[in-house]
């Protein structure tokens, strides 16, 4: 008998995240899924009752790796958490405060994340992190620079702890 995976998607309300959600409990995955919009949440567990389990929450927010962990628990555990939670927004006037939204998000969001999970795996011995970063990660851009910037640092950030 083959054990049910257990998956953590950060950022997996929409897009790209949201895709994989579906093919994992589409396969019999478990899986978790955190994102800030709930009612999208909703839509997805609503077609995978038995398989998704949801938490509406911010990667910013200053309790987001206990709000993790308690979904990691309520999932049985997991065996590799995906995340692709992050924000873009066109600035080619340099806006700090959007500058500081994507900062604040596609970093230090992104290694709180990265941080609590290290650590559950660590703990538990084993378990897969997954990035989805981008090619902006390889070349700055005047439009949405700190965009860029931030995929480079995650990118470099993971390859750091491989």
């Amino acid at each position: 008998m083959l054990l049910q995976k257990k998956i953590l998607i950060v950022g997996g309300s929409s897009g790209l995240g949201k895709r994989l959600a579906e093919m994992y409990a589409t396969e019999g995955c478990l899986v978790g899924i955190v994102a800030r919009r709930e009612n999208l949440l909703k839509e997805i567990q609503q077609q995978f009752p038995d398989q998704i389990h949801i938490l509406k929450a911010d990667i910013n927010e200053p309790d987001i790796g206990n709000k993790l962990i308690n979904l990691i628990h309520l999932t049985g555990g997991i065996d590799i958490c995906i995340i692709t939670a992050s924000v873009a927004e066109f600035n080619s006037n340099l806006d700090i405060n959007i500058e500081t939204k994507t900062v604040d998000t596609n970093v230090t969001g992104f290694v709180k994340v990265v941080n609590k999970i290290w650590f559950y795996f660590i703990e538990r011995g084993a378990g897969h992190i997954i990035g989805v970063t981008s090619v902006a990660a390889a070349r700055g851009n005047k439009v949405v620079p700190a965009y860029h910037a931030s995929k480079a640092f995650q990118s470099i950030y993971l390859e750091s702890l491989r």
